[in-house]
């Protein structure tokens, strides 16, 4: 299911099947295949930081560039 909020896009990973715990890093992180065999890590922010808005805003310009990002 995918729903908005503001402007992105949130999707409920309940009914996908989690591929397992993605490599070693600073945040805990897991991959997830949804039912078209799409692949999406899903990272859990660190509490008190703001890197996941840091990441999401370098998404987001890298698909208006053009340009491959995970």
């Amino acid at each position: 299911m995918k729903e908005h909020r503001g402007i992105f896009e949130l999707v409920d990973l309940n009914s996908w099947r989690e591929l397992g715990v993605a490599a070693p890093g600073r945040n805990e992180k897991y991959w997830f295949v949804n039912h078209f065999g799409e692949e999406w890590l899903f990272k859990i922010p660190k509490v008190g930081t703001t890197e996941h808005v840091s990441e999401k805003l370098a998404y987001e310009i890298a698909k208006l560039v053009g340009i491959e990002a995970a």
